[in-house]
């Protein structure tokens, strides 16, 4: 890959997937896969196994259908997330398809009499997740039992830890409401 993806500024080899980091800040992460005659398997994390038959299409599909059902809005309200959640300690990160499950699990059920603008939908989301968080999420692919094995059962500590995290970002966000501050809430967005 690095022989021939010139304009490549990193390759990183992970545990699942390769990641591509281009010049532009784009990254691409490359998932290996096997077609069964029943359905796709990826790499099992933390062992050499593939994994069970996952169907990724009903995730996208799922997440197309509520983006569309809220106007186009949530596929940005996910990455300004993404960005939130990852101004997080390292070890309250957590990963962009858990975020994007997530995502499905708020916005599935979004009030039509609420606002469809980023800001709104973005503290929206914040609060949601906040208690989102604190129970293991089904995995919709069938690759895995839940998306967020990795924080453990319901209310474990590390599940507490974002959540608690998440509830910071919400607050000060009503601060900044509260205050109108617009710098205010260019920190919270910024990480800062």
């Amino acid at each position: 890959m690095r022989n021939h993806l010139t304009d490549a500024e990193d390759i990183r080899v992970g545990d699942l997937a390769v990641t591509i980091r281009f010049h532009d800040a784009l990254e691409i992460q490359l998932l290996p896969a096997i077609q069964t005659k029943n359905g796709l398997k990826i790499a099992e994390a933390g062992s050499n196994k593939w994994s069970n038959i996952i169907r990724p299409e009903n995730f996208a599909s799922k997440l197309t259908e509520i983006n569309q059902n809220c106007g186009g809005k949530v596929i940005p309200t996910i990455k300004l997330a993404k960005g939130l959640f990852a101004s997080l300690p390292k070890d309250q990160q957590l990963t962009g398809y858990h975020i994007e499950s997530m995502a499905i699990e708020t916005f599935e059920r979004y009030p039509s009499s609420l606002p469809r603008s980023p800001k709104q939908m973005l503290e929206y989301f914040i609060h949601r997740s906040s208690e989102i968080i604190k129970k293991p999420i089904v995995d919709k692919t069938g690759q895995s039992l839940h998306v967020d094995d990795y924080l453990g059962n319901a209310s474990s500590i590390e599940r507490e830890k974002v959540a608690y995290a998440l509830n910071t970002i919400h607050n000060r966000m009503m601060n900044a409401n509260q205050t109108t501050s617009s710098g205010d809430w260019l920190r919270i967005v910024e990480g800062d």
